[in-house]
């Protein structure tokens, strides 16, 4: 009996030790757990759904366009310039920004022209559809063909028009396209068009809509 008591004590003696020398506890127990917090995922900040990059700087530069070409106008486009349904359709803010190109020996007039409107986000599946039937629409005489075109924006289409009988032979094509809440036509028309050209110009438009 004495001896369970001796036993005792010692036991209660060394317990009252641990209690005040965490390093006899953890010689006997081994180290405590490190307690790490979960891990927080980072949230992906969002992309806004409209753009955010002024009207302005949308407009195509001269470094965008061959060296022969040169700016003929470059301005925002006035309220009353714009017909009444995209008025409807809620339009607020466009640019325009055109380049042309001469030469008198070759016969050769050539242009470029760009058009930007910007709609509210709800309106801009519409917007592309009227946009896209007014394009194909076939008027005074025109032919207007679909041509094959890399996917820019939301959506996109590149036409090509003619017009028989034309003594000159000029074609035009024209691209339109979304992206966000802005709706885009960039057109090259006259008697030396390249599509590669615009096809170039037109995915440079676009990678400046953020």
């Amino acid at each position: 009996m004495a001896d369970g008591i001796r036993a005792a004590i010692i036991l209660l003696a060394l317990l009252a030790g641990m209690a005040v020398s965490p390093g006899c506890l953890s010689t006997i127990f081994g180290a405590p757990p490190v307690y790490s917090p979960p891990a927080t995922a980072a949230t992906p900040t969002p992309e806004n759904p409209s753009a955010t990059v002024p009207v302005a700087e949308l407009a195509l530069l001269p470094e965008d366009i061959p060296e022969n070409y040169a700016l003929k106008d470059r301005s925002v486009i006035a309220y009353d310039e714009i017909g009444q349904l995209a008025h409807d359709l809620g339009w607020y803010q466009g640019y325009r920004v055109v380049y042309f190109r001469s030469n008198h020996e070759s016969e050769d007039i050539t242009g470029i022209r760009q058009v930007i409107g910007i709609y509210p986000l709800e309106s801009i599946g519409r917007v592309y559809a009227i946009e896209k039937d007014d394009l194909l629409e076939e008027t005074d005489g025109t032919k207007r063909y679909e041509v094959p075109f890399p996917k820019i924006g939301d959506k996109s289409i590149a036409v090509r028009i003619t017009e028989p009988g034309d003594p000159r032979n000029q074609v035009v094509y024209s691209v339109l396209f979304t992206k966000k809440n802005i709706c885009e036509q960039i057109t090259m028309g006259g008697t030396a068009t390249d599509y590669e050209t615009l096809k170039s110009i037109a995915i440079r438009a676009a990678d400046r809509i953020r």
